[in-house]
């Protein structure tokens, strides 16, 4: 149930539902001066498109009632965007947005939900950005990137969409680096932009003396501000077990911009401000304090020991929290540890189900 994270370059991902080997594509060269390498990208071609199981939009078409939980709010221009949980009490396993504006609703059934999407509404233009996952799986997180728009009636359509495919070979040609000893040092074209310490050198080496550096396994948004800011982290490929690494590596982030015609541009790339990094501490009473808001503690005055929240498992990127209900049910959270994103997943041993359960902002709740 619970996604562990190792980062691997050549692994069985979830892709819209579906099992997909990846394997890595062939290094780019000739823009970046002589001295600065290419990295390599990781996607071999454009991701398909979302794609619900039929089984489930099924589901969709004949019920009369479903179960919603937010993913944006905002009153003042009357926008909401929610995630479908279930169709008529039937799991829509991972798929379906809703998006109001005024009193109208626009169902995008095909959209998948799952691993924490955002939205954020453009005043000034009047468009909603988007971000809903292309890829998951072994710590891997590859969004879609969608602008919707609005009819004259407030029915929302989608205006673009940006495949990660599409960010990952417009940095190919302008991402480069070089090694010298324990540095790595990453370029925008012959610009520096960020260093990192090479560790690969203690567990085996490079397995492509060539090709060490990586991209496509870790493209995301920062929605945060009025253009969506592109996330991307590179890892480093090293021999034991064909794995790509992500430790001491910085997150790059560039701003996006569509043109109305559809063009994709990437601004100049910078590292990542840091500053919001989560601590397992804060991680901790982040959750802790959600919960005692959330939950009814009563049936635990008589017994503590019927209700409880410890920490799980921590990954490179996340930290697993786990709260146990008196009824048995357990709601594990998992805290992304650069922003604070918080996806939880409700899951009911007795019956062996699980589902999607919406996500917070960890920052919400720590004092």
């Amino acid at each position: 149930m619970k996604l562990r994270k190792t980062w691997m370059l050549a692994a069985i991902l979830t892709l819209c539902g579906l099992s997909v080997l990846f394997v890595s594509c062939n290094s780019r060269s000739g823009s970046l001066a002589k001295d600065i390498s290419s990295v390599a990208g990781t996607l071999d071609g454009p991701l398909p498109a979302d794609s619900a199981p039929f089984r489930v939009l099924e589901a969709m078409e004949r019920a009369e009632c479903f179960h919603q939980y937010e993913i944006m709010s905002d009153t003042t221009c009357h926008i909401c965007v929610e995630a479908i949980a279930e169709a008529d009490a039937t799991s829509t396993e991972g798929y379906g947005i809703v998006v109001t504006k005024g009193a109208t609703s626009t169902t995008f059934p095909n959209l998948c939900n799952a691993r924490c999407p955002m939205a954020a509404y453009d005043k000034q233009h009047g468009w909603l950005w988007l971000t809903s996952s292309a890829m998951w799986g072994t710590g891997v997180q590859v969004d879609w990137l969608y602008q919707i728009r609005f009819d004259k009636d407030d029915k929302a359509y989608i205006a673009h969409i940006v495949n990660p495919y599409d960010i990952q070979q417009q940095l190919l040609g302008r991402l480069g680096y070089t090694i010298e000893g324990e540095q790595i040092t990453l370029y925008d074209g012959e610009r520096e932009i960020a260093q990192a310490t090479n560790t690969v050198t203690d567990m085996g080496g490079f397995d492509d003396e060539q090709h060490p550096v990586w991209i496509g396994e870790q493209i995301t948004y920062d929605l945060a501000g009025p253009t969506p800011c592109l996330l991307v982290t590179p890892g480093i490929k090293f021999t034991t077990g064909l794995v790509l690494t992500y430790d001491d590596m910085p997150t790059l982030t560039a701003l996006l911009t569509i043109a109305d015609d559809g063009t994709l541009s990437i601004g100049d790339i910078s590292v990542a401000e840091t500053d919001t990094t989560v601590t397992a501490e804060m991680a901790y009473e982040g959750v802790n304090n959600y919960c005692h808001s959330a939950y009814d503690w009563s049936p635990s005055e008589a017994n503590p020991s019927l209700m409880s929240i410890t920490m799980g498992e921590e990954t490179e990127t996340e930290y697993e929290v786990v709260f146990r209900s008196y009824t048995g049910a357990l709601v594990y959270f998992y805290v992304e540890k650069a922003n604070g994103r918080t996806r939880m997943v409700e899951h009911v041993p007795a019956l062996n189900v699980e589902s999607e359960a919406g996500s917070i902002d960890l920052f919400d709740y720590l004092k």
